[in-house]
């Protein structure tokens, strides 16, 4: 008797990413990313507090930064690392102007950064860990502003 190997099931979130376009989460995290940017930089030139225009703009420029061509195994986690920094970012800029907007917008990045590198088959441990690693990476970043700057 031969035993049969059942299909393996998909989660849900699974079967949702597998029904967005690569294309379409590859877009959405663009132009998420660049929007967000745009809104750190503007956070930036709003505000007065030296510290947190310093913060704006190391954001602005570590999102972009995620951008960047790389290689296939490099890339899928750069991109959740970087969208997952700007989410964070507008958490902790949320009592500022537009950072409520910067934290949808970054979270929007991260959904579609998650989804190409499920599509890309990417393992799952490695994108959470990337998620992981942002939160340490801002709340670094805020540690290394406030002693350097703030001093």
């Amino acid at each position: 008797m031969q035993s049969a190997t059942l299909p393996r099931q998909q989660n849900p979130l699974e079967r949702a990413a597998d029904r967005v376009p690569l294309r379409v989460a590859t877009f959405t995290r663009l132009g998420a990313t660049v929007v967000g940017a745009a809104m750190a930089v503007f956070v930036a030139g709003a505000e007065s507090y030296n510290e947190t225009q310093v913060f704006a703009v190391a954001i602005a420029v570590t999102a972009l930064s995620g951008l960047a061509p790389a290689r296939p195994r490099i890339a899928a986690p750069l991109g959740v690392f970087t969208a997952a920094m700007l989410f964070y970012a507008g958490a902790l800029l949320f009592n500022v102007s537009i950072g409520p907007a910067i934290l949808v917008v970054g979270g929007i990045a991260t959904v579609a950064a998650l989804v190409i590198g499920h599509q890309k088959r990417i393992s799952p441990v490695i994108p959470v860990l990337a998620l992981f690693a942002a939160m340490g990476a801002v709340s670094g970043l805020v540690l290394v502003i406030v002693f350097a700057i703030g001093g």
